[in-house]
């Protein structure tokens, strides 16, 4: 059975290097060529960061160097990394004493192998990102930490979606030294501090301007200025309530009240998410392993941020679902996983409506079975069991890091974030 999965969604995977994807891609090869004829550094503008734009580049120049298309090359390369996470997937099962199978839940999911059709290259920081919690295992010295932060490194150059990951350990050390005097874990974050410094000093010897890469990390919640883009999350039904028939046009710079905009109190939520989740962490430090609680980490840092935070795409939940994927063996409750398995078939279709397989024969009929399923209705109902499906595995992340002998009452924190949100709405809309 797990090899005939396995042939199964790697034809499906090949099948899909032939056709265009999401009208993303010829952007991604445009940048790409940019970076290839005039060189990065008058190139580069930001969105996404350095070396995601030298992978475009790449692609661009075995392009040019062979017979097939940009974006052939580039699903490609995405190919590789899909390759990669699963082999990941399956080495994290194993040192967990987990079943390996359950990887092919990521091989054969419709949700992903959707992303791969549609050609998004979330793939592509995700296999770094999953990379580091493998590599966390050896966690307990500096030098593990320092080890397990170099995909995190690369992963920081590539993506916005890696930004809270790295927020996220840095809060991380904080708590540790806080609570235990522990500094191991500044490890994680020294190669993507150097990184980011060495390319600052590149495009300070290149052009002149050190700031250029701080800049473009600073301006990432500005390019798409909305509440969501298409991502079914705790703004979408805000957003849909102000403007039904285009969610995705609200700005989320509109101000609630005084000052404080959408994107302020999106801000404020993710963060105290995120906060409240790693103070618990410190508190407890001997509740998981090293890799475990890097796992837990990054899985909370995920979700949060594309389901509290505005401005999310149909796509920035990727990463998150690829880490819900390990959960499932490693806490098998029916409750849990029924939450899992809704939020992976929302994603599926979430996208499917949207887009369909991207630009093939198939699409077209993809697309329209699940854009007549996507009736207002419909998507608002559907999006409200998946944020209730959020906060549920909020809590069971806390369940987690908890000590055996002082466990938490149950869903009280997801119970607390849900009614924080609810209420913010509530005031939302009476204002």
């Amino acid at each position: 059975m797990f090899a005939t999965l396995f042939v199964f969604g790697t034809a499906l995977r090949i099948m899909s290097l032939f056709y265009m994807g999401v009208s993303d891609m010829p952007e991604y090869v445009r940048w790409g060529t940019c970076a290839y004829e005039e060189g990065l550094a008058k190139a580069y503008h930001g969105i996404y960061f350095p070396l995601q734009y030298q992978i475009f580049q790449l692609c661009v120049a075995l392009s040019d160097w062979s017979v097939l298309e940009p974006y052939m090359i580039l699903k490609g390369v995405n190919l590789t990394f899909d390759f990669g996470i699963l082999f990941v997937l399956i080495r994290l099962l194993r040192a967990w004493k987990l079943r390996a199978s359950y990887a092919l839940l990521y091989w054969c999911h419709p949700w992903f192998l959707a992303i791969t059709f549609l050609g998004y290259i979330d793939v592509q920081y995700s296999f770094f990102i999953l990379s580091t919690v493998y590599l966390a295992r050896k966690e307990r010295s500096f030098r593990g930490a320092f080890i397990a932060g170099i995909p995190l490194g690369l992963a920081f150059l590539m993506k916005p979606q890696a930004e809270i990951l790295v927020l996220a350990c840095g809060l991380y050390f904080v708590s540790q030294w806080l609570y235990h005097r522990e500094w191991r874990s500044l490890g994680f974050l020294i190669m993507p501090s150097l990184f980011f410094i060495a390319y600052s000093v590149f495009f300070f010897v290149q052009v002149g301007d050190i700031t250029r890469v701080t800049s473009s990390y600073l301006a990432v919640a500005s390019a798409y200025p909305c509440l969501t883009a298409s991502m079914l999350n705790i703004w979408y039904p805000l957003a849909y309530f102000f403007v039904p028939t285009g969610f995705h046009l609200y700005p989320d710079t509109n101000l609630i009240v005084g000052l404080i905009s959408y994107r302020t109190v999106g801000i404020i939520l993710t963060f105290m998410a995120l906060t409240t989740f790693i103070v618990k962490i410190g508190k407890a430090p001997q509740a998981l392993e090293g890799d475990r609680r890097t796992y837990v980490l990054f899985t909370c840092a995920a979700m949060v941020l594309p389901m509290l935070m505005t401005c999310a795409h149909e796509n920035h939940f990727y990463l998150s679902c690829i880490l819900l994927v390990i959960l499932l063996p490693l806490v098998p409750s029916l409750f849990y996983a029924a939450g899992i398995h809704y939020l992976l078939l929302l994603q599926a279709f979430n996208i499917l409506s949207l887009y369909g397989l991207g630009r093939n024969a198939l699409s077209k009929y993809v697309w329209m079975v699940f854009d007549n399923l996507r009736t207002p209705t419909f998507t608002l109902i559907a999006t409200i069991i998946g944020c209730m499906c959020f906060f549920s595995l909020y809590n069971l992340l806390f369940e987690l890091v908890s000590a055996p002998q002082r466990r938490i009452r149950r869903f009280v924190p997801g119970l607390i974030l849900f009614a924080t949100v609810l209420a913010i709405e509530v005031i939302c809309v009476a204002i």
